[in-house]
């Protein structure tokens, strides 16, 4: 069981290790009221404001009007 374990600790860290992510910054304006809701259901649904907004995003689709 150790033995597993250990080879299960090694792939995560591998994982990570390999998993490469450019970060990109998004700025905003948005009143104090605002800002205090995002944050307030963000930390309600146990989720970062980050992933409330990707998760937003990924809602959004595309339309092209030629």
């Amino acid at each position: 069981m150790v033995a597993l374990l250990e080879n299960y600790d090694s792939i995560i860290v591998f994982a990570l290790a390999t998993r490469t992510i450019t970060d990109k910054n998004l700025h905003i304006r948005l009143s104090e009221k605002h800002l205090s809701k995002l944050r307030a259901v963000a930390a309600a649904r146990e989720q970062t404001v980050t992933q409330m907004v990707e998760a937003w995003i990924d809602r959004l689709f595309l339309t092209f009007n030629d």
